[in-house]
């Protein structure tokens, strides 16, 4: 169930996972402030919104898994209460303006009574969910892994071609994601400068849209005046494996994230990422084995510092390599089975008829992170 929204972009391998996927865009608002937990708003109960409606589409399953939906809240309660086994599936804490953290894991906690199990990305993320109280054996790490799979074919090509010397050789750079201030696109503008004014050698593609504008300058204009090539968001995974193909490496310059799902996207294809040490990326990479962190915080620093390491791949490509083969031992380690198997094994013990066959996600608005493929 998809909810507050009568589309959803996702990858073409998504479809797959489901029987059915149901659109519902009416009357379910994304946030609410009828109820507040650690001076955080949430849904509750007195909402306007057609409760009836909404557990009558939701009752009957034998698992509910509530994707960041802030109006499921309320009802996973009753739910429970007639025997439906509910799960809250989490990956991210947002940060405000001030910096002080957010979203949908404060309303989640505030309902934790009325969840069987927890879902995380990120054994971070399930250490934070403790730390407020919920209790450890209800939490179930779930690392993520690619939201795509890339033929054997199709890698053995793009390796082929990641293991000869280029004509060219000129690294080329690649950012993928929403242009917008959480995914540090004014970071990465302002190390794309800086590189130019040193004339380091590189080319540079910027894969992605201003869906959350939360700027007054365009920043796809900005990029375009830097001489970074612009191209619209895409989906199907033959797009993906071409612009993770093209690249030597994702750059990820973010002030927050859970535990991205690129990451792992562009290991899987020998595309170094650069990206900053937030949330659980280290999780995810290794510095200096399969890919390289940013440690630092401040913008400033940030900047330079990913400037600094695209400038000595840039100029030294044989560093490059063994970063390269490191990212392919890793994704080759990395399976969503493995990922899964706990809370499965969780499911057989503990949901009727050891079945996932009426198992139901339920995803909110923002429903562009293909992420939810992987709950399913």
């Amino acid at each position: 169930f998809v909810l507050g929204t009568s589309r959803m972009d996702v990858i073409d391998e998504f479809d797959q996972s489901f029987d059915y996927i149901h659109f519902w865009d009416q009357g379910i608002p994304a946030w609410g402030g009828s109820g507040s937990f650690l001076g955080h708003d949430f849904i509750a109960e007195g909402h306007d919104v057609d409760w009836a409606a909404l557990k009558g589409q939701l009752s009957g399953f034998d698992l509910v898994i509530n994707n960041h939906v802030m109006a499921v809240h309320p009802l996973i309660a009753r739910l429970r209460s007639e025997g439906t086994r509910t799960a809250c599936y989490l990956h991210v804490v947002d940060n405000t303006a001030f910096k002080r953290p957010a979203g949908q894991p404060f309303a989640a906690i505030a309902h934790e009574h009325c969840y069987d199990a927890f879902l995380t990305c990120s054994e971070q993320l399930k250490l934070y969910l403790h730390s407020f109280g919920v209790p450890h054996e209800k939490i179930f790490a779930v690392p993520n892994g690619a939201s795509f799979s890339v033929p054997p074919k199709v890698l053995s090509e793009v390796l082929s071609v990641r293991r000869i010397e280029r004509k060219d050789d000129r690294l080329r750079v690649l950012y993928m994601g929403r242009l917008d201030q959480q995914k540090g696109i004014d970071r990465l503008a302002a190390a794309i400068a800086e590189l130019r004014a040193s004339r380091v050698p590189f080319d540079a593609r910027a894969v992605g849209g201003e869906i959350l504008a939360d700027a007054t300058i365009s920043w796809t204009d900005r990029l375009r005046d830097l001489g970074v090539e612009v191209r619209s968001p895409v989906f199907a995974s033959k797009d993906l494996i071409k612009a993770l193909g093209w690249a030597d490496v994702l750059l990820m310059p973010s002030r927050w994230e859970g535990a991205p799902l690129m990451i792992a996207e562009a290991q899987q294809l020998g595309c170094v990422p650069i990206a900053t040490a937030v949330g659980a990326v280290d999780e995810l990479i290794t510095d200096g084995e399969d890919g390289i962190l940013i440690e630092a915080a401040a913008d400033p620093q940030v900047v330079r510092d990913m400037a600094k390491a695209i400038e000595e791949v840039a100029l030294n490509r044989e560093q490059l390599a063994p970063l390269m083969e490191g990212c392919l031992r890793t994704a080759a380690r990395r399976s969503w089975g493995s990922s899964f198997s706990e809370f499965l094994g969780w499911c057989d013990r503990s949901v009727h008829n050891s079945s996932l066959s009426r198992a139901t996600v339920i995803r909110g608005r923002e429903a562009s992170n293909p992420g939810v493929a992987a709950v399913g």
